[in-house]
């Protein structure tokens, strides 16, 4: 480590800034400054955790129509509903 990066680091509020007192979110404020340099990337994965847990939500609710009106009572066709299983699947597996 040179001079100059050694002096970054010291500058650092992440490295000088003491821990705060008492229970709450100070695990979350002492994180901050090393979560600012990869701001887009939190960003991202948090986004797409959010699409890949509504896309496994929907996987339930798209096997119950499949199975209740596509097995049980014949009423709609049991293709489209097994391409759309699949894609929901694979989507929440790719975002995942």
């Amino acid at each position: 480590m040179t001079t100059v990066e050694a002096a970054r680091v010291v500058d650092d509020p992440a490295y000088t800034r003491p821990a705060p007192r008492g229970p709450g979110i100070g695990w979350l404020r002492r994180l901050a400054p090393f979560i600012r340099r990869y701001r887009r990337t939190v960003i991202a994965t948090l986004v797409f955790s959010i699409v890949a847990q509504v896309f496994i939500g929907l996987l339930p609710l798209i096997q119950q129509r499949l199975v209740d009106d596509s097995i049980m009572t014949h009423d709609t066709p049991i293709g489209p509903l097994l391409g759309l299983l699949v894609l929901a699947g694979l989507a929440g597996f790719s975002t995942n």
